[in-house]
């Protein structure tokens, strides 16, 4: 009838359950290992000599801590990004009140410093957008490099 017989040594994906405990085994033991090598970096030691102390090869522990700095570098691009998002909806609500705020205001002296700061509001939303091509060609100058995205950007912005 075409169903699959049960096979009590077998996972529903069909490997082997020993195959699939190996598995989840090996993983705990990097992730704990990986537990290991950053609570000894913290203390002080170099990798060679948490090679050491661990037992393993100073390839594996540099692996480890490529694993270990890629994974914190996620996590702090998310929690960047999280934060140029609270600052950009801070930015643009700023930007509202003054934007309401001008118009009841008689002074042209007033008027013109909450225009400043409006100007101001869109420079620092420009900077987070990456679209202060023409500022972050200058510093790239200054740097003595180039980007080619930062060229394009500017040629756009000033062209």
């Amino acid at each position: 009838m075409g169903s699959k017989s049960y096979d009590p040594g077998k996972g529903p994906d069909g490997q082997s359950r020993t195959r699939s405990a190996r598995k989840a085994r090996k993983s705990f033991e990097i992730a704990d290992r990986r537990r290991n090598v950053v609570m000894l970096l913290r203390s002080g030691l170099d990798q060679k000599e948490i090679a050491r102390e661990l037992g393993v090869s100073e390839a594996t522990i540099s692996a480890d801590v490529d694993a270990i700095k890629a994974q914190w570098s996620a996590h702090s691009n998310v929690e960047v990004g999280d934060l140029v998002r609270a600052e950009l909806d801070s930015l643009d609500a700023d930007e509202q009140m003054i934007r309401r705020e001008i118009r009841e205001m008689v002074r042209p002296d007033h008027r013109l410093a909450a225009r400043k700061l409006i100007v101001q509001i869109q420079n620092r939303r420009a900077q987070l957008l990456g679209l202060d091509a023409s500022h972050r060609m200058k510093q790239t100058a200054q740097d003595g490099g180039s980007n080619e995205l930062d060229a394009l950007l500017s040629d756009v912005l000033t062209g």
